[in-house]
């Protein structure tokens, strides 16, 4: 499968123009996707984009990889545990 780098590279880019999507359509109705619209809040919107490109080539990296489904708003179990005990 190659190195994780470049495969985490190449799928950041053909993802691309579909984060530009994301972050144009953020900046149009900040209410829909709070999540862009504090990345705008803090960077650039080509920034964000490349942010964004880049995180869902990771998922999507990690999801080939490792095998299973993807789950939105999925949080690991020690995670979980770790928010519920600082309250």
């Amino acid at each position: 499968m190659g190195s994780p780098r470049r495969a985490t590279a190449t799928c950041a880019r053909f993802s691309l123009p579909a984060r530009w999507a994301v972050v144009r359509q953020a900046q149009i109705r900040p209410d829909k996707n709070p999540g862009v619209t504090k990345l705008l809040a803090r960077m650039s919107a080509k920034q964000a984009a490349i942010a964004i490109a880049n995180k869902t080539a990771r998922i999507t990296w990690a999801i080939m990889v490792h095998g299973g489904v993807y789950e939105a708003g999925h949080r690991p179990a020690h995670y979980r545990e770790a928010c519920a005990a600082t309250g």
